[in-house]
């Protein structure tokens, strides 16, 4: 996990285990922080109006003065529980509809043009209780698209033309997921123990359920639901609040309140003639886990306690005498993760475990273990004491928060609306209020062997049953007497303990003074090059820290990479004690490796960053490891990477054309063919000397002293010696260039339900010019392809085109996942649009290419507002393109640049004769594919020896 999120629907904490050294026992007394929070944070300073209108629809209006896009988001309070019986996914297939035309505005596609054109984007999701839509776009089109927006919920067309096609994209989205482990498993875990309730159904949808739907079923579903007394809106923008107040109600007044009379949804009752239940579940894939369910009261009245939150962060804990702790001890588990579900009529409590080989020949000995160290915090629960040490944190994250922006903070907030009582919702959401022993204990009380679900996920399941929909294997059998009573009487193993006081919560929490907000370099020498920026814009104690140790020990051999990939997920499960206190103290961070070395990153209060980073350093030439934890590393991996042959068509393609045009990455085959022979000893030594010789390179913005930086880097050189790498001998990524009219495929048949098809056209060196003609372009046909293909012919669900970046090339995207039609016929559909597109593009006004130009402008132009931003700009400026400072300003100059004859001559190259172009399909093993109209790639390895040409590296910097 990288922090804890109190308030949220969905709260997980996800861990790595660590070994035990103590006997039981309390945790230490807890400590108070030096730190005393300012009152500031009992208060949200963001500007913010709330209403009601007087339909019943509730307002939210939030004013950011730095927002790059004006947001809105609408939630409707109707889902799939809502749904009649008689038609499953109905609610799912509604949402879809609703983009397809209003009566204000009835063409088809054009509400998804208008939001390209304006440099923004949209979506919506579908719940079992809430269906939530949003959109964000720039500051000058919000009205346009506002209107638009709202015509959704004051009157929507339902075409019957589209009432019938439209079916088709939800059975393709139906399909998408089948093979899907996660959605496999919750569908299951709804229908466990769930006996004549809406939450057994299925809610997503597919051409059976929806068969018998017409326009009439649609509308009066619609008319029953989309009241405005059950919608919430929300918006942010930098927009005053008054503009925005006048746009919400001139609009959202217009919906109408219906007289129909919803009825709430009842609590499920658990059925009890499989409780406690053991369900058995064959995965697709190699996949081992076992997750615990426990149904709660709903935690939405609790919301000054957090609950969930509480349960979910102690049980979830990575410390010494945790939970995972004791799994990883005695080799049953890899990770644990603990957390929250919540609906307004109920809660749930998952705990989910990857089990090791020997974890997964004995579950029951996982459960007992979880029941003895959830008796022993029932027993020893000091809970005011951990209470107040995450009241704290949550109050130091919100008096230090970021702006908040974008269609999914504007989402997000609809959806807290519905659940959260006052007016401030940012506070109510964000932090924590009062404890409760009383309340507390309610949910304590629903965490009994009597009341679990037990998932046990292996391919060594027995099963006995097949679940319909989704053709899942199973087994479900009710626990024993004796079972229960062995989990309820589970008594704490040696080690085990509650959490201990954080030492890394910030007690300095003050701005550094004299920050200028010009770069500069604190380390330029035969050391490397790091680049410094004090934060003069955000005005918080945070930073952001991107360091990569360029090492050329990554590279040395295909085992050698592999050895590298292995050594991050070691080195991260070897330090998970230390590693877990600093993220839950806001210290975010991440140890990775990619083909220039090993990456560390650092964000968050810099008050103890220094700390950190010299705690990791001092960490990562060694790894202490036992054999068995390393042997269950190893095989995690194995099955992560393993499960990757189960993944989407499209995935699959996109890896594939990874692997063809990047001669120096690790691929999947490599990776699963090498891993198998790793040994604990060898990964060790690879540890030891893969800092003999190396340099740094990296950025640092925030709230930072120059001296205390320099200091903090000398520590990282001093720790780790080692000899110096020279920068001409650094490793840049190059990939493929591909000669002037070459057209190449190569086609793939693997485990999936769907065809994909992937096609690159090769744009060039990536330049200002050739990326704003890209974008450019993209912006104009993403969805004009988007509508043909996939409203229009129905190929498929996933469809879409877009530029696709590397460090120094640039290409042309375009992709169809279809459960219906082959790579062949996608490609033949593909080129036949192209020409008929081009003849639109030509079309093209000058006003309509001002408002493309504006929308493109429009994010290189605003101001950046976050630690994360800045930082990025730092690291492209400063380490991607040796310096270029302006190039923001560069970009927009090279997009106003750009005239109509510019684009279309683009275009027509693009799509010409002489473009080149590689392309990937994907088929459902057994299913004959036709060769593509190109040169058929027999292997990566004859691929590469034949195309040894590759692009020059950092153009933006020599061509500008």
């Amino acid at each position: 996990m990288t922090k804890i999120t109190l308030f949220f629907s969905m709260l997980f904490i996800t861990v790595a285990c660590t070994t035990p050294t103590k006997p039981p026992q309390k945790a230490p007394a807890q400590k108070p922080h030096p730190l005393v929070v300012n009152k500031q944070a009992a208060k949200s300073t963001r500007p913010t109006k709330t209403f009601t209108l007087a339909n019943g629809l509730k307002v939210m209006l939030v004013h950011n003065p730095k927002a790059v896009l004006s947001a809105a988001a609408l939630n409707v309070a109707a889902g799939s529980y809502q749904e009649p019986g008689a038609y499953p996914g109905l609610a799912h297939f509604l949402e879809h509809m609703l983009f397809l035309g209003t009566e204000k505005y009835p063409k088809v596609g054009d509400y998804q043009l208008f939001i390209d054109k304006n440099g923004g984007s949209f979506n919506a999701a579908t719940g079992v209780e809430n269906t939530t839509y949003y959109f964000d776009v720039v500051d000058d089109a919000f009205a346009k698209a506002f209107d638009q927006f709202a015509h959704f919920f004051i009157a929507p067309t339902f075409n019957p033309k589209y009432v019938a096609r439209e079916k088709n994209a939800v059975e393709s989205e139906f399909i998408n997921g089948r093979q899907h482990n996660g959605r496999r498993e919750y569908h299951l875990s709804k229908l466990v123990a769930c006996k004549d309730h809406v939450a057994c159904r299925f809610s997503t949808g597919n051409s059976h359920t929806l068969r018998g739907v017409t326009r009439e079923i649609l509308i009066s579903f619609y008319e029953k639901y989309y009241s405005a007394d059950r919608m919430t809106l929300v918006i942010i923008s930098k927009l005053p609040l008054a503009k925005q107040e006048r746009f919400a109600r001139a609009l959202f007044s217009q919906v109408k309140r219906r007289k129909s009379a919803v009825v709430p949804v009842a609590r499920q009752p658990l059925d009890a003639s499989v409780m406690p239940a053991f369900v058995q579940i064959k995965p697709v894939g190699p996949r081992q886990k076992l997750d615990l369910y426990f149904q709660t009261p709903s935690p939405y009245q609790y919301w000054r306690l957090s609950p969930l939150g509480i349960l979910g962060h102690v049980i979830g804990h990575e410390g010494q005498g945790s939970l995972h702790s004791v799994l990883k001890k005695e080799g049953l588990a890899t990770s644990v993760s603990a957390g929250g579900r919540s609906q307004s009529m109920q809660g749930e409590f998952i705990v989910s475990m990857n089990l090791t080989a020997k974890g997964e020949t004995d579950p029951k000995r996982v459960i007992e273990i979880f029941f003895a160290y959830f008796n022993l915090m029932k027993k020893q629960w000091e809970a005011r004491g951990t209470f107040d040490e995450l009241k704290k944190m949550a109050a130091i994250e919100f008096r230090f928060r970021e702006p908040l922006e974008g269609g999914t903070k504007a989402q997000s907030l609809a959806l807290d609306m519905r659940y959260y009582p006052g007016k401030d919702i940012l506070r109510e959401r964000s932090l924590l209020h009062v404890f409760s022993a009383k309340d507390l204990h309610t949910f304590f009380d629903a965490i009994t062997p009597a009341n679990m679900r037990a998932f046990y996920i292996s391919p060594k399941s027995v099963t006995d049953k097949v679940e319909k929909i989704y053709n899942i294997k199973y087994s479900i059998r009710k626990m024993s007497d004796a079972e229960q009573k062995q989990f309820a009487s589970a008594t704490p193993l040696p080690g085990m303990h509650l959490p201990v006081t954080n030492p890394y919560i910030p007690s300095d929490v003050e701005l550094v003074k004299g920050g200028q907000g010009t770069p500069e370099k604190v380390i330029d020498d035969a050391r490397g090059v790091v680049w410094l920026m004090k934060d003069s814009e955000v005005h918080l104690p945070k930073g952001n820290l991107q360091l990569t140790l360029r090492t050329p020990a990554v590279m040395k051999s295909t085992r050698a990479k592999v050895l590298s990939f292995l050594y991050v997920r070691a080195f991260n499960v070897a330090h998970s004690e230390f590693l877990y206190l600093p993220k839950m103290a806001g210290l975010m961070f991440n140890v990775g490796s990619s083909r220039e070395g090993i990456g560390i990153s650092i964000s968050g209060f810099t008050n103890k960053q220094s700390v950190l980073l010299a705690q990791i350093s001092k960490r990562l030439r060694s790894l202490p490891l036992t054999p068995g934890e390393f042997d269950d590393v190893k095989n995690q991996a194995l099955r992560d990477f393993g499960s990757f042959r189960f993944a989407s068509a499209l995935k699959q393609a996109a890896n594939q054309m990874s692997e063809l045009l990047n001669p120096d990455g690790l691929t999947l085959d490599e990776l699963l063919s090498t891993l198998p022979t790793i040994t604990l000893p060898e990964l060790r030594r690879h540890a030891a000397h893969l800092f003999d010789v190396w340099s740094m390179e990296g950025v640092a913005y925030g709230n930072y002293k120059t001296q205390s930086v320099e200091k903090s880097l000398g520590q990282v050189f001093s720790i780790l010696g080692g000899t110096r790498l020279p920068r001409e001998k650094w490793h840049h990524d190059r990939s493929l260039q591909l000669a002037a009219g070459k057209r190449v495929y190569m086609t793939v048949a693997r485990k999936v339900r769907n065809f994909g098809w992937l096609s690159d056209f090769q744009i060039g060196p990536r330049t200002f010019k050739t990326l704003a003609l890209a974008q450019l372009l993209s912006n104009h046909l993403s969805g004009r392809f988007y509508n043909t293909m996939r409203t229009e012919k129905q190929l498929g669900y996933v469809v879409g085109a877009y530029p696709r970046r590397t460090d120094n090339a640039l290409w042309m995207r375009f992709f169809i996942q279809s459960p219906r039609s082959n790579p062949q016929n996608s490609e033949k559909l593909v080129d036949a649009w192209l020409p008929t597109y081009l003849s639109r593009l030509k079309n093209l006004s000058l006003e309509d290419l001002k408002k493309y130009k504006k929308g493109l402008i429009a994010p290189n132009k605003a101001a950046l507002v976050t630690m994360g931003e800045w930082a990025a700009y730092l690291y492209h400026a400063g380490i991607r393109l040796g310096g270029v400072w302006d190039y923001r300003a560069q970009r927009i100059k090279a997009i106003e640049a750009v005239t109509k004859e510019d684009l279309i001559t683009f275009a027509t190259n693009l799509f010409g004769s002489k473009t080149p172009r590689i392309t990937v399909g994907v088929a459902p093993a057994g299913k004959k594919v036709t060769p593509l109209k190109s040169t058929k790639i027999r292997s990566r390895q004859r691929f590469q020896k034949q195309n040894t040409t590759r692009f020059p590296r950092r153009i933006d910097q020599k061509t500008k």
